[in-house]
């Protein structure tokens, strides 16, 4: 598992941040991770009251931009995997008719403010 975020180095014991775009994807992917950990642990009552109203939404709405980082680790992994493309296209029709409901709802709430 160490792999998949740091190389190994001629010294052994001292290990370097991969930059390669397979390191990069693995990032990608432990920081939506960690994203969800947050967003999981807020998600209550006792949150809401010891960060206040205005901070807990915006923390909440940090899942918008963490929703395209977990997208883009997806797409990401696929292409450099040389995966089957039908997954891709699942996970691209999912992102997509998702992407379009949000859209329909921010339209909606437009027009009634």
């Amino acid at each position: 598992m160490q792999s998949y975020f740091f190389k190994p180095q001629a010294v052994p014991g001292i290990s370097a941040l991969r930059f390669d775009a397979f390191g990069i994807v693995n990032d990608l992917g432990l920081l939506a991770t960690l994203a969800v950990i947050v967003l999981l642990a807020i998600s209550n009552d006792r949150s809401l009251v010891a960060l206040g109203t205005r901070q807990w939404k915006t923390v909440q709405r940090s899942t918008y931009v963490f929703a395209l980082i977990a997208a883009a680790h997806g797409f990401a992994y696929q292409i450099i995997e040389n995966r089957n493309p039908i997954p891709f296209l699942f996970s691209t029709t999912i992102y997509a008719l998702i992407l379009l409901y949000q859209l329909k709802g921010f339209i909606y709430r437009i027009k009634v403010n």
